[in-house]
């Protein structure tokens, strides 16, 4: 799957960038870059902790 067409980019790009993982202190951008790097099991790992410390109404 082509980075640019991931469904987890799309979800990392809805999430506030100034958010961040409460146990690490991992931000958007951070997990971005893992998308890159084909990262994308800790990418998604990270995006879940994302809604679940900031859950969307």
């Amino acid at each position: 799957m082509d980075f640019q067409d991931s469904p987890l980019l799309k979800a990392a790009r809805l999430c506030p960038v100034d958010v961040r993982t409460e146990e690490a202190g991992i931000s958007v951008a951070e997990v971005l870059e893992y998308l890159e790097h084909d990262e994308w099991e800790t990418a998604l790992l990270l995006l879940e902790e994302f809604g679940d410390a900031h859950p969307q109404l």
